[in-house]
C-alpha cells in the first residue's frame, strides 16, 4: 500500500513552472517567473528537514521550461526556455551570466527536454525544445547555435501550439526518438537517427505532459487537459485510463526505481499514483489547493519527490511502501 507524505513545504517569491533534482545532488532547481515579468531560476539545498537558497538569478524575460536531462556530471548544466524564445544554458554553481544562449523560436518557448547527460545517458548531449510558433528543433549542447533537427509546422501561418516535447530510445545505441504533443491533441513521434517520421495520432486534449515508458518500454504515457493516456509506441494505438471528470493533468512522470509506478499532478492539487497495468490510482493525495504544475523524482532516493504549485510553493514530498 502506497502511503504518500508531505515532508517539507517551500513558500517561494515568483511563479515555479518548472522544478527538477540536481543531478547525483541534494539540491532542487525551480525556474519561473516574478510578478514583474521578470525570470527566476533559483537553487535550494536540503539541510535539517528544510530547503535553503543557495543560489538564485534573474533574468529580464519570464521563464517558462527547464530540464538538466542533458546535464554532466561536473558541469550539471541547466537548459532553460523562456517567454521570448531564447534558450540558454546555466551553470548550476555560478548562474551571474548564462554560458550560452541562442534564439531558438520566434515567441514562447512552451517545453524543453535533454538527453545524453547523467540522468538519460545515451548518445550525444542534445536538447529538444517546442514552441507556440509550432516548431520542433533538436539542438546539440556542444554547438548550440544552430539546431541539428527541425520540425516545422503544417501551416506557419496558423501553427499549433507545441506544448510538450520528449526523448526516448536514447539508451539502446541505434535509436533516439522525439514525441511531440500539441494543443489541439495531436501526437507525433519522430526518429532522429534516420531522420524520419513515424506516425501521428490524435487524443480528445491539449497534451500537456510526454514520457517515454521503461518497462514496458513500447509505451509512451500522455497527460492532457482532461484524462491519462497510454499509447503504443509501434502503432500509436491509445488507451484511456480511469480519471476524474474536469481534471488537468499537469505532469506525468515514472519513478526511476520503480518504473511502473506513476505520479500525475493534477489541476485539482491532487497528487496520484498509478501502477503498471491498473486503470485506477492507487493513492490519492491533496497536496494543494491550486494546480500542482511539476513535478520531479530524485534518482539516488526511492520515493522522494519534488513538485511545484501555482500558490508559489514546492513541496519535497515521499511516497513509503513502494
Amino acid at each position: 500500500m502506497q502511503d504518500i507524505l508531505t515532508l517539507i513545504t517551500k513558500n517561494v517569491s515568483f511563479t515555479p513552472y518548472d522544478v527538477a533534482w540536481i543531478p547525483a545532488s541534494t539540491r532542487v532547481c525551480a525556474i519561473g517567473t516574478t510578478e514583474r515579468a521578470t525570470g527566476k531560476i533559483a537553487i535550494y539545498t536540503i539541510q535539517d528537514n528544510m530547503l535553503f537558497l543557495a543560489n538564485e538569478t534573474e533574468t529580464d524575460t519570464a521563464i517558462r521550461c527547464g530540464t538538466l536531462g542533458a546535464a554532466d556530471a561536473h558541469t550539471r548544466q541547466l537548459a532553460t526556455g523562456d517567454f521570448e524564445g531564447q534558450l540558454q544554458l546555466w551553470d548550476t554553481q555560478r548562474m551571474e551570466i548564462p554560458v550560452a544562449s541562442v534564439k531558438a523560436h520566434d515567441t514562447l518557448i512552451n517545453a524543453i527536454d535533454g538527453a545524453g547527460g547523467v540522468i538519460s545517458p545515451g548518445g550525444a548531449r542534445e536538447l529538444v525544445t517546442g514552441g507556440r510558433d509550432g516548431f520542433v528543433k533538436v539542438w546539440d549542447t556542444r554547438e548550440p547555435t544552430k539546431p541539428v533537427f527541425t520540425v516545422r509546422p503544417h501551416q506557419e501561418t496558423s501553427p499549433q501550439d507545441v506544448w510538450c516535447v520528449a526523448f526516448g530510445n536514447i539508451d539502446n545505441g541505434t535509436q533516439r526518438l522525439v514525441a511531440v504533443g500539441y494543443a489541439n491533441g495531436d501526437i507525433k513521434l519522430f526518429d532522429l537517427t534516420a531522420s524520419k517520421y513515424i506516425w501521428e495520432t490524435h487524443v480528445n486534449e491539449g497534451v500537456c505532459s510526454i514520457e517515454f515508458s521503461t518497462t514496458p518500454w513500447d509505451q509512451l504515457t500522455v497527460s492532457t487537459l482532461g484524462g491519462l493516456y497510454v499509447l503504443r509506441l509501434s502503432t500509436g494505438k491509445s488507451t484511456k485510463l480511469n480519471t476524474p471528470v474536469d481534471v488537468t493533468f499537469w505532469s506525468a512522470c515514472h519513478c526511476p526505481q520503480v518504473p511502473d509506478l506513476l505520479a500525475v499532478a493534477g489541476g485539482d492539487g491532487e497528487l496520484r499514483l498509478w501502477k503498471g497495468g491498473e486503470n485506477s490510482p492507487a493513492a490519492t493525495t491533496s497536496v494543494s489547493k491550486h494546480p500542482i504544475v511539476s513535478l520531479d523524482w530524485n534518482r539516488d532516493k526511492k520515493g522522494l519527490f519534488v513538485c511545484s504549485s501555482f500558490d508559489q510553493t514546492l513541496r519535497l514530498g515521499l511516497v513509503r511502501g513502494i
